[in-house]
């Protein structure tokens, strides 16, 4: 679990299903509020140009959350699939 602290940017994968259907996404956004094991995050949405608009409020797991900078675990997921394709561990 990270260390977090208020006002720190985060980045966490959001899963969404509908159907046989699944969308991951990578959300961003600033921490607000740290309770237990949760956050309060502040979401941001780019609009270009390194200028972000802030969003609504979410409540996200700690243990989901990674600093700005690091990778997610979406973006873990995609490189090892892609290592397991290239080493040919994939049918």
């Amino acid at each position: 679990m990270p260390d977090l602290q208020i006002g720190e940017i985060v980045s966490w994968t959001h899963v969404a299903g509908s159907g046989r259907t699944i969308s991951m996404r990578v959300r961003q956004g600033v921490v607000e509020a740290i309770n237990g094991e949760t956050a309060t995050v502040r979401m941001l949405y780019d609009q270009g140009r390194g200028k972000f608009k802030k969003g609504r409020q979410v409540t996200v797991p700690l243990a989901a959350l990674t600093r700005q900078g690091e990778k997610t675990n979406l973006t873990k997921f995609v490189e090892a699939v892609a290592t397991a394709a290239r080493a040919g561990g994939l049918p």
